[in-house]
């Protein structure tokens, strides 16, 4: 999934992360929890890319200061429904 530049077009959830700038500690304790690397930090405070964010939530249960947490999309994506390939279709 790294790989991808826009992973979140790959993979997605109804919900992205938001920091509150004013509760953030600038700890930087999601840097290993993040695995689409979609955090980063600007002037000591936690940056999401949205680009990258999957709306998984690990960075929320990991914020000691409880300055991220998820935000529900204003417009819901419904999954593309994807057929299986491992079915014998003759």
């Amino acid at each position: 999934m790294k790989k991808f530049p826009r992973q979140n077009e790959v993979y997605t959830s109804n919900y992205f992360a938001v920091v509150d700038p004013e509760e953030c500690a600038g700890c930087e304790t999601w840097i290993d929890r993040c695995q689409m690397e979609a955090l980063s930090m600007v002037d000591e405070v936690s940056k999401v890319d949205l680009d990258r964010c999957i709306g998984c939530g690990l960075c929320v249960t990991t914020c000691p200061s409880d300055a991220i947490q998820l935000q529900k999309r204003e417009k819901e994506i419904v999954p593309r429904r994807i057929r299986p390939t491992f079915i014998n279709r003759s």
